[in-house]
Formats: structure tokens, sequence, C-alpha cells
């Protein structure tokens, strides 16, 4: 019998010249995600995850989150405990005005 246990799926953040990517599961916890968007506001990225709620250790239960790029454009995501343990959420954004919001595999790019 197979076991169904979560994967690690530590939070990923890259941001480099004018490039982001941004993935929370289970294991993010309240202060990652703050940290997080205060790195990206100096750049005018917005992220609100208000609607999101954390477990007591402070990792994430349910993700909730809206990123607002400097231009205006805005994307959605959400996510269950259950899909966070399995797989990541977040956003992809490059240079080229490439925005990608919602699941994110291992090795998209």
């Amino acid at each position: 019998m197979v076991c169904c246990s979560p994967k690690e799926l530590p939070t990923i953040f890259e941001f480099g010249g004018n490039e982001a990517r941004v993935c929370f599961s289970h294991e993010t916890t309240t202060k990652e995600i703050d940290l997080i968007a205060d790195s990206l506001s100096r750049y005018g990225l917005n992220l609100n995850y208000a609607g999101s709620t954390f477990f007591e250790d402070g990792k994430l239960q349910n993700l909730q989150l809206e990123v607002t790029l400097p231009n205006g454009r805005t994307g959605i995501t959400r996510a269950d405990a259950v899909s966070l343990q399995f797989s990541y959420y977040g956003f992809i954004l490059n240079e080229q005005g490439y925005f990608r919001i919602g699941k994110i595999e291992d090795n998209e790019q």
C-alpha cells in the first residue's frame, strides 16, 4: 500500500532583475509570506493574502492570493490545505511580460 504523505515543498522565492518566481506550499509560514510581500512591494508588486488562513504553528493552511503588478494587471489563485501538501501555488513573472498565477509545477520556469 502506498502512503500519501505530503511532499517536501520548501517555499521558493527567486527574484532577480525583472523576473520573479514565488511558490507557496503547506510548509510556508506567515513570516515567509510577510518577508516576500515586503521585498516585492519595493518593486511595485502587491501581494494580498488577507483571506489566507494559517495553522497555530504559523504554517499555511489555505491560500487566497491576489497579485497586482506595477502596470495594474492582477491575478488571483486559491488552494486548500490538501492541495498545498502536494503542489506549489504562486506566480511567475518575467521581463518579457509573461505572468502566470496558480498551480506551479516544480520544473516550471
